[in-house]
Parts: C-alpha cells; structure tokens; sequence
C-alpha cells in the first residue's frame, strides 16, 4: 500500500527544507532524491530512490549545508556528512559506504532498487486515476458509488446511477467562487459540506466519491465542515482540490484525498480575503487526518517546485502558526491544471507539524481504495539431495 510509505514519489523527489523536519517512515522515489536541509533533517526509516540519491539541488540555488540524518539498523541516525565529506551516488565508494553507515537502510539503483509501479492499464500514466472513467479503466470514477459530475450529485442505486441533487440535505452541494494567488485566477468552486454529505441516506457504502467539473474556466472541488467525517472516505478530484479547516480531527476515519493539486485553507479562511495582500489573509491553527494523492510542477534549471517541503500548496499567512498534519504523502503525477509555479510571495508556511500516521501499519486502517504498488521480490532458493531408505 502507497499510503504505508510516509513519502511516496512517481517521480523525481526533492526535500530542502529550511527548519528542522523529521519524517517517521518509509521515504521512496521512482527518479532521483535530492535531499538537504538549511538546519536538520531527520529520516528514521528506509530511504530508497530507483535513481539516485544525491545531496544538493536538483534546479536552481545553492546547495544547503545544514545536517541530513538517517538512521541505521542499530536505530542511531547517522549523518551524511562526515568529516566533511558528503556520503551521496556521487562518490566512487557509495554502495559499500552506505552499506557501512546505514546497513541498508539507504538503497538506489546502484543497490538494485527499482521502480515500485501501480498496476495501470494506461501505459503507466497515474493521472489516469483522477480522470473520468469513459474507456478509462484506471479511473477512481469506476469505484465510486457517489460522485459529482459537473455540479450535478449521482448516487449508484443497485447498478444505476441516480440524480440526487435535489434530494441532498439543503447545502450539501454549493457553488463559489474565489482567487487563488498562486494560480493567479479565481477559482469556480463545488463545494461539498461534509457534515452534510455524512447525515445523508446517499453517503456512499463504499466510501468512495469522485468529482470531476469539466465545464469553462479553472474549475475546482472545496471539502467544508469536514472535522468529523462520520465515515472512511476517499474523495477524488480531477481538479484540484482544496480543503477548508479541520478535517477528520474528530473521531478521526480512515481517510484519503486526492486531486489535480491539494491545498489547504486554514480555519480562518475567508473568500472575502482572498484577493488580497498575503498579510490579509492570516491563518489560524488547523489540523488534518488523512493521505492525500497529489500532483506537482517540474523543477526546472529556473524554477523550484518548492519540493516535499511544499507539496501540499498553501495560500495564507501561517509564520508562528501551527498546520498539524498526520497521514501518508503520495505525489504521483505532474499537475495538469494547478500548474501556477511555487513561490513565497503569495503564502508564509506554516510550523510544519507533520508526521507519518502510524495506524496505517495496520491494514485495517487503511482508507477505502487505497493504491496499491506491484512488487516482485526475488528471494532465494536452493536444491537439496532427499535421500530413500530403501
């Protein structure tokens, strides 16, 4: 399962963070891991990358010198940097000094790590799992048993699908609108209550619900009263998707999200705001319990992407402020729509208090529809002689 690893990337992975971040759990990289840290990084489990794993940046800036920690089989983190060296694919000595320091705990290609790959049908493109499911087999939209297809609510009743818009708890399903200045538009919003959805006969069994806007303009989905979900969840969006204030902080659920982009809006979020300055716009301590699917931009030889320390996408003023996130972080494609390039000038981060949710160890507590990688093992064998009495 994806969401066992704390870090999961489809492709190239890229941490910089600039204060002190831990990571509980497994990090890994179908492409390249580029890591360093402005202060100190801790890793205290497997780290493995199919590419290669490289101290430095991968596009522009310079390379941060603060400490990156890892633990070995003993549980002592030992750092990359040692004597003034930096133990990364780079050196000549790589595979046997990190097998020294870590005791395989730290694995590339040069290790023989490959690819972990979903088993798609379509040529391996994982965006394929957000799209609609028409001649689309990967599509969560196969799964679902609710889904909101442009603005309009259907519920699978026995094998057909049923308009139950109007049928819906009064202001289930919204619309709005707001600007996103990172994407420096506005955004037009479904919005789905899901306090509502929750108290609903229609709340899928499955726990699965899909939505997919396809109409004119930079199209979204917004989950609102989310702080307790009542139920296991996995809500996917072809757009991107945003998530205002709590969610699933209460009788906390098995649960996932998963869009175009994900971004997070904080308790104090106002629509009313959202055209303004960043200073305008001043988060409030905020908690989320869930794994989320995501996509990204490219870091390019001009452009961070803002890296794993900025994959979920924030547009408030946060500084002192607390955004507390346990789960599992899987970035699997390139954004498609939400492809407004990283910056500080439109957020200020949060305190990133965030950690890998261990209850997932434990199959069932996994969210409905988890993604689930293919992995062959090669073991060992051997033959034995068995000789007869005769």
């Amino acid at each position: 399962p994806l969401f066992q690893f704390a870090v999961f990337y489809g492709n190239d992975l890229e941490i910089a963070p600039g204060p002190d971040m831990t990571l509980i759990g497994r990090v890994h990289s179908n492409g390249n891991l580029y890591v360093q840290s402005n202060n100190n990084l801790y890793m205290d489990s497997y780290v493995t990358a199919s590419g290669q794993v490289i101290h430095g940046r991968k596009g522009p800036g310079g390379t941060s010198y603060g400490n990156v920690f890892i633990k070995d089989t003993d549980g002592n983190y030992q750092n990359m940097v040692q004597g003034g060296t930096w133990l990364d694919a780079t050196q000549p000595n790589w595979y046997d000094s990190a097998s020294t320091r870590w005791g395989g705990r730290v694995q590339d290609g040069a290790f023989g790590q490959g690819p972990l790959n979903l088993p798609l049908t379509n040529t391996g493109d994982p965006h394929k799992l957000i799209e609609r499911g028409a001649g689309n087999p990967d599509s969560y939209e196969n799964q679902a048993d609710f889904k909101i297809i442009d603005g309009v609510a259907q519920a699978k009743v026995g094998a057909a699908w049923v308009n139950v818009t109007a049928l819906l708890p009064s202001g289930t399903i919204t619309t709005t609108t707001f600007y996103d200045a990172r994407e420096a538009r506005n955004v037009n919003t479904t919005q789905i209550d899901m306090a509502k959805l929750a108290t609903s006969s229609y709340y899928p069994a499955s726990g699965i619900v899909y939505s997919s806007d396809q109409r004119s303009g930079f199209n979204a989905a917004r989950l609102v009263n989310g702080a307790d979900l009542g139920h296991p969840l996995a809500f996917i969006s072809e757009n991107p998707l945003y998530i205002k204030g709590d969610f699933n902080s209460t009788n906390k659920q098995p649960a996932f999200v998963a869009g175009d982009a994900v971004t997070y809006l904080s308790n104090s979020w106002n629509d009313a705001n959202s055209t303004l300055t960043k200073s305008s716009r001043v988060a409030s301590q905020t908690t989320v319990n869930a794994c989320f699917l995501t996509g990204n931009t490219n870091t390019t030889s001009t452009q961070y992407n803002g890296g794993l320390e900025n994959l979920p996408r924030f547009l408030e003023t946060w500084n002192s402020t607390r955004f507390i996130w346990r789960g599992s972080m899987v970035n699997l494609w390139n954004s498609e729509q939400a492809t407004g390039n990283w910056s500080g000038t439109y957020y200020d981060p949060p305190i990133r208090d965030w950690a890998y949710d261990t209850s997932l160890d434990d199959p069932s507590n996994l969210p409905p529809g988890s993604p689930r990688a293919r992995i062959f093992q090669r073991t060992g064998w051997k033959q034995e002689f068995v000789g007869y009495d005769e």
